[in-house]
């Protein structure tokens, strides 16, 4: 069962969960949560039922409200403050939607792919004994950058061309 579910990101990074562990119906192929509707890319032989069925089971009892082309994924609120919650988009698809919405606010794409292992390389190193070090901030900003100062006193010259 997932913690609260206050915002759209909340479900999306519950949705992730769910796919990385393996825990997504054969029929559900995508999920895309946006600050305004949940997108569901569903196979065609899905039923009207098992949507809102797996909804309840996956994000709690009575989190799904109404019927397909209606569906509604009720949104956690303070007490006193009513509901509010994020229409339900079903969309039914063969394989992956090719067409993305845009604008993005992170280029991720949860998929039930995230269950699957990656293949480990053939070899442990790069090619011409090429080592590498990489910086990752998600907000941006300059902590990447305060972090490589260090490594450039070091080895002066390296990271020249990346910062």
């Amino acid at each position: 069962m997932p913690g609260r579910l206050f915002t759209w990101v909340d479900v999306d990074e519950h949705l992730a969960f769910l796919a990385a562990g393996g825990r997504w119906p054969a029929w559900l192929l995508e999920a895309d949560a946006w600050w305004d509707q949940l997108v569901l890319t569903i196979s065609p032989g899905t039923t009207e039922d098992q949507v809102p069925e797996w909804l309840d089971h996956a994000l709690g009892r009575g989190s799904v409200r109404g019927a397909e082309g209606d569906l509604v994924l009720a949104l956690d609120r303070p007490s006193g403050l009513g509901t509010e919650g994020i229409p339900v988009t079903l969309q039914r698809s063969q394989g992956r939607v090719a067409k993305r919405r845009v604008p993005r606010l992170a280029e991720r794409r949860t998929t039930a792919e995230l269950a699957m292992s990656l293949a480990r390389p053939l070899t442990d190193g790069f090619t011409g004994d090429v080592q590498l070090i990489a910086f990752h901030s998600f907000k941006g900003g300059v902590a990447a950058r305060c972090m490589r100062s260090p490594l450039r006193i070091t080895w002066p010259g390296w990271g020249d061309e990346s910062c």
